[in-house]
């Protein structure tokens, strides 16, 4: 059988009964937003791919809460949350409270640094966990609010009311920037 043909479902499915190419192609399509949300969540490159890398080979292996129901990809970017929230902590946790995101800045966030776009990614990781991933799903990944309760398993309410919250603090924040320029 063709493993392009199979749904997302079917490919964890036959990975997980040692399918290579079945694997190949259930990475192929969700490693990409996997990763974007674990690189935005992060703030570093190395962690994103580490948190990815570790998220397909529990996917795999057991992610027995997995209901097989159509919803994997929201399933894996639920895991990718919560393994970049996991490992920021453990790594609060080593570094005697240095804040994650100064340890590990790429070039581009230097680049930035002192424009608009670094003042918004700066107020965006001072949000709490929970209200960073909800504005990172909607803003950048472009997801509808009840894909986003799917990704959370929460109700759309919740993440609507979370999501306006998190932007009004946004606005605050950069308009505050604004006005110490």
């Amino acid at each position: 059988m063709d493993p392009h043909a199979l749904s997302e479902d079917e490919s964890l499915r036959a990975a997980r009964s040692g399918d290579r190419a079945a694997f190949e192609v259930l990475h192929g399509r969700l490693a990409g937003p996997a990763y974007a949300l674990a690189r935005r969540l992060a703030g570093s490159p190395d962690l994103a791919a580490d948190v990815v890398q570790d998220v397909f080979i529990e996917l795999v292996n057991s992610a027995r809460g997995y209901r097989f129901d159509g919803r994997l990809r929201a399933y894996v970017l639920r895991m990718v949350a919560n393994s970049v929230y996991s490992a920021q902590r453990a790594i609060r946790l080593r570094t005697s409270g240095f804040p994650v995101r100064e340890l590990d800045r790429g070039p581009e966030e230097t680049a930035v640094a002192g424009s608009t776009a670094g003042a918004a990614w700066r107020a965006l990781a001072q949000l709490d966990h929970a209200e960073r991933v909800v504005v990172i799903l909607r803003a950048c990944h472009e997801l509808p609010f009840p894909e986003i309760a799917d990704v959370l398993t929460e109700p759309e309410t919740t993440v609507k009311s979370r999501y306006h919250r998190a932007i009004e603090r946004l606005r605050r924040k950069l308009a505050a920037w604004e006005d110490t320029t």
